[in-house]
């Protein structure tokens, strides 16, 4: 699976981390054909050379390997799909198709069912990095957390390195790597919403947010959101969707958790409490 002008390679999803990942696909040789139901990301990957495909089926048609990076369970199910309309009904098989989404390990699963009775793989790899996954993608530094055969991701690991550089191979099963993703997530939500706490905290007693940040850097209570306080500040208006938008995907990653925790019998209040303070929109008088 070298990079060449000979392959094609399938890209649905492209907000913000999906149009540098399909981006840096270009860069790196590969043919794209893209589907999202946004008009506007499509039209910038077709001024660099991208197909642009009417429905995921379509995509399935011209690709043999098709990476998804949607917002929901619902979405990737809808994308997979026994419908006319999915990507079950048209790709050959002996394709593979790469969830990069972050979901229940359940969907994943019930994905991974559906495209096995057509002979097709499934690699689950959602992705994150330690520059944050927009910036991470942009910089082709993203970690991938890998739930599938070894063999399989070895298949994929050229595709996945146009954007990434850490793979890390959480298990042999699609869900395993939701199952890391939805744990750091958890981590890395929980503390933002502290940090964000103690800078109000702060700030209501008239210290300099700036200050605080600088005195959290060198201390005990470093962290990525502390660090990249600044870069978060304006993630509401770039995100496609704005705050409300954006809390929700928190809230949705944290809910997945949550019940996850449930599940397997692992008490998480703080990421419950945290989940409900994201069932509000972000703005930037948050950070």
């Amino acid at each position: 699976m070298a990079p060449n002008q000979k392959e094609t390679i399938g890209f649905i999803g492209t907000g913000n981390v999906g149009l540098h990942m399909a981006n840096n696909l270009l860069a790196a040789g590969y043919r794209v054909v893209a589907f999202d139901k946004r008009r506007e990301p499509l039209e910038r990957l077709a001024q660099k050379g991208a197909t642009i495909s009417a429905s995921a089926a379509e995509v399935g048609e011209l690709c043999q390997v098709v990476q998804v990076l949607v917002a929901t369970d619902d979405q990737v199910l809808e994308v997979v799909g026994d419908g006319d309309r999915g990507l079950s009904s048209t790709l050959a098989p002996g394709s593979t198709v790469i969830v990069h989404s972050t979901l229940l390990p359940e969907t994943l699963q019930a994905a991974a069912e559906i495209l096995d009775s057509r002979s097709i793989g499934l690699l689950d790899a959602p992705v994150s990095g330690t520059k944050g996954a927009e910036a991470s993608a942009e910089n082709r530094c993203m970690t991938f957390m890998v739930g599938g055969s070894a063999d399989l991701l070895e298949r994929c690991r050229p595709v996945l390195q146009a954007s990434g550089k850490t793979f890390l191979h959480i298990g042999s099963q699609p869900g395993d790597g939701q199952l890391a993703k939805l744990i750091a997530n958890l981590i890395g939500i929980v503390t933002m919403e502290a940090v964000r706490e103690g800078i109000a905290m702060g700030r209501d007693a008239g210290l300099s947010r700036d200050l605080l940040l600088e005195v959290i850097a060198n201390s005990t209570a470093a962290c990525w959101s502390a660090e990249n306080w600044h870069h978060m500040r304006s993630m509401p208006e770039r995100h496609p969707g704005g705050g409300e938008a954006l809390a929700e995907l928190g809230h949705k990653d944290l809910s997945h958790a949550c019940a996850l925790a449930w599940k397997i019998g692992t008490p998480v209040p703080l990421a419950a409490l945290a989940s409900q303070l994201l069932e509000r929109p972000y703005g930037s008088e948050d950070y």
